[in-house]
């Protein structure tokens, strides 16, 4: 009967989110189209500019606009008061920020994308216009999230291989060829509302248990 050596090994590990979402709502209300869009334009231009001074790619910028036209009810009419008509222009946007060499903290160039944007125009809105920047949004990328459910599982692997070592040196032995492994636990989740991922792997391990 061949001797083995029988163990289990485990690894865990927290994921910081490494995508981030910036949405952010310009609207203005002119009594002329053009005075709207231009009043458009120039908030975009100022936003895009600080988005990319913080990282944010121009392929990740979505950016959707929308006009429409508020025309005064007969019911409003009044003899002494002319009314006019209003064209009002939403700007949509969705920045979404990724980690890659040139960002290794998301959540910290995010923040400050968003501060500089709040602090310069998002402070200053009045009746006809009006800058409305949300709070950034994280999430984790399918990549990085198989990318740390493989890591866990080898190191879990790694860490019962350097337990066997041990034990087989304890029983004068060595540690030989793998006969099986088997995925015991694996699990990823999220408390609450942590922005952060929790991995978890264990497996069972078995080896030949060699004389010296």
């Amino acid at each position: 009967m061949t001797n083995v050596i029988s163990v289990s090994g485990q690894s865990s590990l927290v994921k910081e989110p490494d995508c981030a979402v910036l949405k952010i709502e310009i609207r203005s209300s002119k009594n002329n189209h053009e005075e709207s869009n231009h009043s458009i334009s120039r908030r975009l231009d100022y936003i895009n500019q600080v988005l990319r001074l913080h990282e944010i790619q121009k392929h990740n910028v979505i950016t959707k606009i929308s006009t429409r036209v508020e025309d005064p009810t007969p019911a409003f009419a009044d003899n002494n008061r002319k009314f006019k008509k209003k064209f009002i222009t939403v700007c949509s946007i969705e920045a979404k920020l990724e980690k890659d060499i040139r960002v290794d903290d998301v959540r910290q160039k995010i923040w400050e994308a968003h501060n500089v944007l709040l602090e310069k125009i998002g402070s200053k809105n009045h009746e006809n216009s009006s800058v409305t920047i949300s709070k950034p949004i994280f999430t984790h990328s399918e990549k990085e999230i198989n990318r740390c459910t493989r890591k866990v599982g080898g190191d879990a692997v790694k860490n019962a291989k350097m337990k066997a070592i041990e034990w087989a040196d304890s029983l004068g032995g060595s540690c030989g060829d793998l006969i099986g492994v088997r995925e015991a636990e694996s699990k990823d989740e999220r408390k609450g509302d942590s922005e952060e991922i929790s991995f978890f792997c264990k497996v069972d391990v078995t080896f030949k248990l060699r004389p010296k």
